[in-house]
């Protein structure tokens, strides 16, 4: 009868090279072509014709108390148009974060409206380049990822959030809204992801602000 043969490897072989483990680095676009996405968006407004603060945001930001002389923190306890937060008058619009973004930008630099176009202008290249950066991740890195970047860079579909000052609502929430979804797939990558999570709840509850 023959010897059953051991399967282990005899005593001084060389041990089998483990495989490496996957990439945890999804493909992104090059910092180069999202800096391309950027620009188109940002200089797609460049045409716009200068004018002055007029409509909305008239009473949104150079009759806005809350923006103009109040202490900055009382943007929290106010609504969009500077009306306390329990004044019956009010219209229970709380958006603090982009009133915080007006005041700071009338006791810096005054109520010059190129200042806040400019800023709104700035907000949308960087959507932009999140769109891009969030079809790169759903994508798998597809070069189409910079094609839906550049769409949205010079849709006319932003035109009225980009071109009216007070539109700054809709911009700053669609990018905390793409940024959280951004950390929410690249978490999925993760060996520890709840940093990451953390910091996609983080940018949701600044979008709902």
């Amino acid at each position: 009868m023959s010897k059953r043969r051991s399967s282990a490897a005899p005593e001084g072989s060389p041990q089998p090279v483990p495989a490496a483990p996957p990439s945890l680095s999804p493909s992104l676009p090059s910092g180069k072509a999202l800096l391309a996405i950027a620009a188109l968006a940002f200089f797609a407004y460049l045409m716009l014709p200068p004018k002055p603060i007029i409509s909305d945001a008239v009473r949104a930001v150079t009759l806005n108390p809350v923006v103009q002389e109040k202490p900055l923190s009382a943007v929290f306890s106010s609504d969009f148009w500077g009306a306390p937060a329990d004044a019956s008058y009010g219209t229970r619009s709380y958006r603090p974060l982009v009133a915080l973004t007006y005041a700071i930008e009338a006791r810096a630099l005054g109520n010059a409206p190129q200042v806040y176009h400019v800023t709104d202008m700035l907000l949308h290249a960087g959507t932009a380049l999140l769109v891009a950066l969030l079809a790169a991740l759903l994508l798998a890195g597809s070069p189409w990822a910079l094609a839906a970047g550049a769409l949205f860079a010079v849709h006319p579909v932003a035109t009225e959030a980009v071109a009216s000052i007070v539109g700054r609502a809709d911009i700053m929430a669609a990018a905390a809204l793409l940024g959280a979804l951004i950390l929410h797939l690249l978490a999925g990558s993760r060996a520890s992801p709840w940093a990451w999570e953390g910091g996609a709840l983080a940018l949701l509850g600044a979008g709902l602000l």
